[in-house]
């Protein structure tokens, strides 16, 4: 009897393990489908899709990870600079409003 209600225990605890487990890897592949890729790294020449002056990217923005403290996930925005009449411009853009110039 007692063996009994051992492995009774012992089954559904393993149950609950591959049910955790089932549940990490789903929300794993959710946090994934969302993240998004950058397009380009810092240094890129790039322009605005609808024109514009030839901008350098300086920065890409990245969500600051509360639990481990550290900036893990890209936003798609990132800082280009150019330069106007000698002065430098800097500005926030989306990264699907430019295109890299070769």
């Amino acid at each position: 009897m007692l063996n009994r209600k051992f492995t009774t225990f012992n089954s559904r605890t393993n149950h609950s393990r591959d049910v955790v487990k089932h549940l990490r890897k789903k929300l794993t592949k959710l946090k994934n489908m969302n993240e998004i890729k950058p397009k380009f790294k810092i240094g890129d020449n790039v322009e605005l899709k609808s024109g514009g002056p030839e901008m350098t990217i300086s920065k890409l923005h990245m969500n600051l990870n509360i639990s481990t403290s550290k900036f893990d996930n890209f936003t798609g925005n990132v800082d280009c600079q150019w330069f106007l009449d000698g002065k430098r411009q800097e500005e926030l853009f989306h990264q699907d409003t430019l295109d890299i110039i070769d």
